[in-house]
């Protein structure tokens, strides 16, 4: 892989994790920052321009046009498991949790795990 300073990154995000884009593009040669929430039925603005208006980042609703030119996608939040895969068979770097968000939404799951490999679990209820 190329150092990160010759690399173009594409930081896939809802708004939440938009300090990591801006730190990533002091070093990145380019960031892209596409906000993964604007394709909805009935979008706004609010959701579209997250991102947008930074000197050091570029606003980008449509990654695909830039695939050849992307080095590494970074998917800082959960969601999104089935694109990070699409783009990890298609021999792109990806950066970001892939099936791993099922852990995350699914605590009572974690926990199980976490008994099945040997670590201590504190006490837990679930609540219905």
């Amino acid at each position: 892989m190329k150092e990160v300073s010759e690399s173009t990154f594409c930081v896939v995000d809802n708004g939440l994790f938009l300090p990591i884009a801006q730190r990533l593009a002091e070093e990145a040669k380019r960031v892209l920052y596409t906000p993964a929430s604007w394709q909805r039925g009935f979008c706004s603005m609010k959701q579209a321009c997250i991102g947008s208006g930074f000197d050091n980042l570029e606003h980008c609703l449509d990654f695909w046009p830039e695939l050849d030119e992307i080095d590494c996608f970074v998917f800082p939040d959960i969601g999104n498991a089935g694109l990070q895969t699409n783009l990890e068979s298609m021999g792109k770097a990806v950066w970001g949790s892939r099936n791993g968000d099922s852990i995350e939404i699914g605590r009572e799951k974690f926990m199980k795990m976490l008994d099945s490999i040997g670590l201590e679990v504190a006490p837990y209820e679930v609540v219905i």
